[in-house]
């Protein structure tokens, strides 16, 4: 009798061992399969500055969208999305076109309310994404692949002036600054290739950012001020999480 009692406590930390190995092995399974299947299935996305605001790409389960809102230079500017896909089921890449028209062959000049755009496509893991703003590439790349996406910042303000023939003190409202003489002003940015990545005017106050990967830029200045108008360039580096800045001053060569 004692001999049995003895055999089946000794039995036990054997079954203990047994069915904890066997509850292990279930959940490095399960945890396999979760990690596999929220791998195919995502969610994944990535946020795309350009000149007229910012585009989100998102790719979850088997679908992937771009959306966001973008500015209008007036109430007639139209954004909308043309799509392309290719390869197979699910697509290998996904080219988002974002294009701007006019509604009209006259309009206002004031600025009109900012749009928000979207478009859908089906997609995978893997899939491969360009997305255009008005024919420039953004973006093109995959959503998940492991790289860092640096980023650098450029910002600065234009400074225009003077703007009456002679300056006073205190200064005659007439002749300062305002929101219509920024308008003016027109900042084009190029890559060390040649190409266009980016355009627009400062704001009502002068000043004006932009985000790059890190590289050499060329920042184009042209406006109607001055002498002919002024068109100059100026060369600047960017690298990545630094803040790099450009102070613009334009002469209107009034005097």
């Amino acid at each position: 009798m004692n001999k049995s009692i003895v055999g089946q406590r000794g039995q036990a930390p054997i079954i203990i061992a047994i069915v904890a190995a066997a509850l292990l092995i279930s959940a490095v399974i399960w945890a396999t399969n979760y990690s596999s299947n929220r791998e195919m299935s995502g969610p994944y996305s990535r946020v795309i500055p350009t000149s007229a605001g910012d585009l989100t790409v998102r790719y979850e389960n088997g679908a992937a969208t771009i959306s966001g809102t973008l500015a209008r230079g007036t109430p007639c500017i139209n954004w909308h999305i043309e799509m392309k896909t290719e390869g197979g089921n699910p697509s290998d890449r996904v080219t988002f076109d974002v294009i701007s028209e006019s509604t009209a062959a006259v309009c206002i000049q004031v600025e009109g309310e900012p749009q928000t755009v979207s478009a859908s496509a089906a997609a995978g893991v893997t899939t491969t994404y360009t997305v255009r703003l008005n024919g420039t590439t953004v973006f093109d790349g995959r959503l998940k692949s492991g790289a860092v996406y640096e980023r650098g910042y450029l910002s600065g303000s234009v400074n225009i002036g003077p703007l009456c023939p002679v300056e006073q003190n205190p200064p005659d409202s007439r002749c300062k600054q305002k929101p219509e003489t920024y308008a003016r002003v027109r900042l084009t940015v190029k890559n060390s290739s040649g190409a266009t990545v980016a355009a627009k005017t400062p704001n009502q106050y002068g000043y004006f950012e932009f985000e790059f990967a890190p590289g050499t830029y060329t920042v184009l200045v042209d406006s109607e001020y001055g002498i002919g108008g002024t068109h100059e360039s100026h060369v600047v580096p960017i690298r990545a999480n630094e803040q790099t800045t450009l102070n613009i001053n334009i002469d209107t060569g009034i005097r």
